[in-house]
C-alpha cells in the first residue's frame, strides 16, 4: 500500500508530545512491512533537518476567500521515509509549535496545502492518515473532491480532550455551511472512512460521556469503522543498550550499570548523590490530564517517605511556579527541569527507580512503556492505555510490570509509593522485576499489523462506496 502519514509533529524533526514519537515509528514500522511511506508535516522554523531540505513546488492555497501560497519542500525523514514539508513563514515561522490565537487557521491552511499537493503530485496514496484535530479538515476536503474517490483515509485520534479551537471564523475558513457545527475534531470522526484511538481501553472509554468530551454520540454512530489500537515504542531509538543520550549503556543483563545514570541525573539534579535512596521520575507535559495536581499535593508526603523526586517539563504556568517554589522549598530532596529536553528525558527515564505516571485519563501513555524498556517501574493510574499495559506486579507477580494507583487521590499515590518501596527494599525482587520490565513487548510488531488491517478495512470502504460524488453537506 501507498500512506501518506499526515501530522503536526514528528520525532527527532519537532516533538512536543507522543504524537510525535508514533508520527515517526509507525510511518518507519510500516515501511519495515514493505509499504510505500511519506510522511507531511508542516515546515517549522524550530524544525531539526539532519540535512538541507530540496525544494519541490508553490502551490496556491484557497483559504476563506484569498489565496496563499505554499512551499513544499522534499527531505527524508531520519526514519528513513521521505517526508514533505508544507512551508509558510506566517504561519510557521514561529518559536511554538502550538499556543497560538489562529492555529485554526495555520493548521487548515496546511490540509488545504496538502490537498493541493496531493492534486499535483504523480505519486498518490492508497490511504490518507490524518492525526488529531490538526489534520482532520484534510479528510473532509479529500471527501468533497472526486478527484480522491479512490484514496481512502483514516483517522487517528491521540487525544480527544484537544479538539483545536472552533469559533464562527473557524467554520467560514474551512468553508462550512452556516448550519454547521462540527469542530476540527468532530470533521475527522464523521469523514473518515476508518479511525482509531491510541488503546483498546482508551476506545471504550471515549464512548462514554464521562470520557469523551461530547464526541461520544458521534463515536457510537462510527463504531463499526472504530477500533482502538496501543500505541507501540521504536525499540531501536529506545534501548539502553544503544542509546547515545545516556552516560552509560546497560541492558536486561548488567542492570546494575543502570545504577551510573542514576548518579548522572542525581548530578545534574543537584541531589545528594545516592545509589540506596529510592529516585522517582516524572517526565511530562504539565496539565490537569497528567495529574500533575495530584503529583503537588502528594509531594511533601512522598519526600518525607526518604525518596527523591525529579520533575522534567514544560506546561501550564501555574504549576511550573509551584513546582519551581517546591523545588526551592525541599532543595537537596527534589528537583523540577523546567524545560522540554529529549536527552534529559531519557537521563530521567534510565536513572530513576519509578516513573510517577498518576494519569487522570490517559490515552495510551507511551512513558511509561519507554520507562519499562529502560528498567524503570512504572507507577500509574489504571486509565486509558495504561490498563491495557501495566499490571499490579504485587497482585500478579508473574505478569506484573509496575504499580498500579488505587485511586485519584493524592493520598492513593502515596499509597501506592509506599507499596513500591516495600519492593524496592527487597532488593532479589526489584531485580527481577526490572528484569521483567526491559523484557516486555511493547513494540510496533503487533500494532503495525493492526494498522494494515485498519487500512484494508478502509480501501474496501472505500471502494464500496460511490466515492464519485461530493461528500454531504454538514447538517
Amino acid at each position: 500500500m501507498r500512506v501518506l502519514f499526515v501530522a503536526a509533529e514528528s520525532f527527532p524533526l519537532v516533538k512536543v508530545g507522543g504524537l510525535a514519537d508514533v508520527a515517526s515509528s509507525l510511518p518507519k514500522a510500516l515501511a519495515l512491512h514493505g509499504h510505500d511511506v511519506r510522511v507531511a508535516l508542516p515546515f517549522y522554523a524550530r524544525l531539526a533537518l539532519p540535512q538541507r531540505p530540496q525544494h519541490a513546488i508553490d502551490l496556491p492555497v484557497e483559504l476563506g476567500g484569498r489565496t496563499v501560497v505554499a512551499a513544499v519542500y522534499q527531505t527524508l525523514h531520519p526514519n528513513g521515509v521521505p517526508a514533505y514539508l508544507v512551508a509558510n513563514d506566517a504561519y510557521f515561522g514561529r518559536e511554538h509549535v502550538y499556543g497560538y490565537p489562529d492555529d485554526d487557521e495555520r493548521f487548515i491552511f496546511f490540509c488545504g496545502a496538502v490537498r493541493a499537493l496531493l492534486r499535483v503530485s504523480e505519486w498518490q496514496p492508497d490511504i490518507v492518515h490524518c492525526n488529531d484535530w490538526h489534520t482532520a479538515y484534510l479528510v473532509y476536503v479529500l471527501r468533497q473532491d472526486a478527484l480522491f474517490q479512490d484514496v481512502a483515509t483514516v483517522f487517528t485520534i491521540h487525544n480527544l480532550a484537544y479538539q483545536g479551537p472552533y469559533t464562527e471564523r473557524t467554520r467560514r475558513l474551512m468553508g462550512l455551511p452556516e448550519t454547521s457545527r462540527d469542530n476540527l475534531m468532530a470533521l475527522g470522526i464523521r469523514y473518515a472512512d476508518a479511525l482509531n484511538t491510541v488503546s483498546p481501553t482508551y476506545l471504550t472509554e471515549v464512548l462514554t460521556p464521562a470520557f469523551g468530551h461530547n464526541m461520544d454520540g458521534l463515536l457510537r454512530q462510527r463504531l463499526a469503522d472504530f477500533r482502538g489500537i496501543l500505541n507501540g515504542v521504536d525499540y531501536e531509538e529506545f534501548d539502553p543498550r544503544h542509546d547515545p543520550h545516556i552516560p552509560v549503556l546497560y541492558g536486561p543483563h548488567c542492570v546494575s550499570r543502570k545504577l551510573k545514570n542514576k548518579s548522572a541525573l542525581q548530578y545534574w539534579s543537584r541531589l545528594p548523590l545516592s545509589q540506596t535512596v529510592p529516585l522517582l521520575g516524572v517526565v511530562a507535559r504539565l496539565t490537569g490530564q497528567k495529574g500533575i495536581d495530584t503529583i503537588i499535593e502528594a509531594l511533601d508526603d512522598l519526600l518525607d517517605l526518604g525518596v527523591q523526586v525529579v520533575v522534567m517539563g514544560r506546561g501550564e504556568p501555574r504549576y511550573e511556579e509551584v513546582l519551581l517554589s517546591l523545588a526551592q522549598a525541599r532543595r537537596g530532596a527534589m528537583a523540577y527541569h523546567q524545560r522540554e529536553d529529549e536527552t534529559l528525558a531519557r537521563l530521567v527515564y534510565a536513572g530513576a527507580d519509578m516513573l510517577l505516571a498518576p494519569s487522570n485519563f490517559e490515552p495510551c501513555g507511551l512513558g511509561p512503556l519507554i520507562a519499562a524498556r529502560y528498567g524503570t517501574v512504572p507507577i500509574v493510574r489504571a486509565t486509558g492505555g495504561l490498563a491495557d499495559t501495566i499490571l499490579d506486579c504485587m497482585e500478579d507477580r508473574e505478569r506484573g510490570l509496575g504499580i498500579v494507583i488505587g485511586g485519584p487521590t493524592p493520598a492513593d499515590l502515596v499509597t501506592a509509593v509506599t507499596r513500591a518501596l516495600l519492593l524496592y527494599h527487597r532488593r532479589s525482587e526489584w531485580r527481577t522485576l526490572v528484569q521483567r520490565l526491559m523484557a516486555a513487548d511493547f513494540s510496533w510488531e503487533r500494532p503495525s499489523l493492526q494498522y494494515q488491517e485498519l487500512y484494508a478495512h478502509a480501501l474496501r470502504k472505500c471502494r464500496e462506496a460511490n466515492r464519485g460524488q461530493p461528500a454531504p453537506r454538514i447538517p
